[in-house]
Parts: structure tokens; sequence; C-alpha cells
């Protein structure tokens, strides 16, 4: 009976690994004082996003500085994932169904604009291309100025099937420095900002093939349970 309960306590605690406790408060964001993100990050989620959808997020920077500072903003940390692929991306020629043979990197679209400067666009660029490269926005900011920045993602409408169950995740990698005449001269100030969840250590999505397995085994110690209860009923 003793390791009936443990087999059932083990399970229940995989199980709320995948599935993730019930009113678990979402950790607060930790970034520098000079960014200011409403809510708590990954910025985006694209788990479900399909051709024609995006998401959009603001964020306010503020130069604590004496002199004006260049802000940018770069892609870090870039993951793929197919997640297995499914029958649409299978007749669409997909034949990289793993860890890092995802497309969706190559068709997903990010942007960085102003909203408050007649959404003066900063930088647009498929999420491949920007990856490890800083967008810079040419105009500074001054001494003690905030400004609020919005980035977005879209998967054009042109996406095909070879997207459908693909994910990926990203970091933002922040940076405000003071620049003169296009050379850097002082020391940058960078932070870093969850783009979107982290991907899992394997290829697959693993709460597709583990959850159902861990299931029929907590299911089946409640039948063990129940069975020896009654055993033990006969024998009083």
């Amino acid at each position: 009976m003793k390791r009936i309960r443990v087999g059932a306590a083990l399970a229940t605690i995989a199980l709320a690994a995948l599935y993730g406790v019930p009113g678990a408060p979402a950790r607060a964001a930790e970034s520098a004082a000079w960014l200011s993100i409403p809510g708590a990050p990954p910025l985006f989620h694209l788990s479900g996003i399909a051709p024609g959808q995006g998401e959009a997020a603001t964020f306010t920077v503020t130069n604590p500085n004496a002199f004006p500072v260049e802000f940018a903003l770069a892609v870090r940390d870039l993951r793929s994932d197919d997640r297995g692929c499914d029958r649409p991306e299978k007749q669409a020629g997909d034949t990289t169904c793993g860890l890092g043979g995802g497309e969706l990197q190559n068709d997903l679209q990010l942007s960085l604009s102003v909203p408050d400067d007649s959404d003066r666009a900063v930088h647009v660029d498929t999420l491949d291309d920007w990856s490890d490269q800083y967008a810079v926005d040419s105009v500074p900011l001054a001494a003690q100025e905030s400004r609020t920045y919005a980035v977005a993602d879209l998967l054009p409408r042109s996406s095909t099937n070879l997207t459908q169950s693909d994910l990926v995740s990203f970091v933002f990698e922040m940076r405000i420095e003071e620049v003169a005449g296009g050379t850097s001269v002082a020391g940058a100030q960078i932070t870093r900002v969850q783009g979107t969840p982290a991907l899992g250590a394997t290829g697959l999505d693993v709460k597709r093939l583990v959850a159902p397995a861990l299931e029929l085994i907590a299911a089946g110690l409640v039948l063990v349970v129940i069975q020896q209860i009654r055993l033990t009923r006969r024998h009083t």
C-alpha cells in the first residue's frame, strides 16, 4: 500500500510539472530601472498562431542619464521547434520535424515602432533575419526623456502549411547607449526580456507524449488502490 501511495504521489507531481499548479501567481518581470513593461513577460505567445494573425506589446524607455542616448533592440537565443510534422505539413513537403527544424522564424515578421511619433517605423524584418542583430532607433532620447515603443509580430497570409505546428522562442535584448557622430562614447546599459515562452528540452511536444502515459498510470494506481481497499474489507 505504501508503494502505491508513493507511485500516486509521483504521478501527481509529474502531471503538475507538465500542466502547472492552478492558481500559481505569475513571476514579476525583472528588468532595468530605465525600462517599464506593462504586465509580465513573455511579450508574445505564439502557440496556435495562424497566417494573418499577430500580437503587439508596448514598453517605455526612460533615459536616466544627463546625456542623450540611442535605444536599440536585438533578438537573441532564437530556438525553433517543429513539434513533429502533422499531415498538412508533410503534404507541404516538410521533412524537418524536430528541434531546430521549424520554419516559423523564416516567415514571422517583427516590427518596432514609436506610436506617439505617428507610428514611426524603427525596424521591420523576419525573425530569422533579425536574430542577433541590433535595430537602432536613430532618434536619440534626450536626458530624462521617456519614449514608448511598440513591438509586434505578424505571420503573413502567404505563410504556408510548413509553419502549421511550429513554435519559436527568443529573448529581446534592449540597449541604451550614448552615441556621438555614430560612435559609442559611453558604456552601454543592457537588459534582457523574455520574448516568448521557452521551448522544452526536446524537439517533440512533451505534453502530447508524456501526459497521456502519466494519466494512464495515475488511473491505474487509483484502480489498484480501490481493489486493495475491497480486499482489505473482505478480510475484516
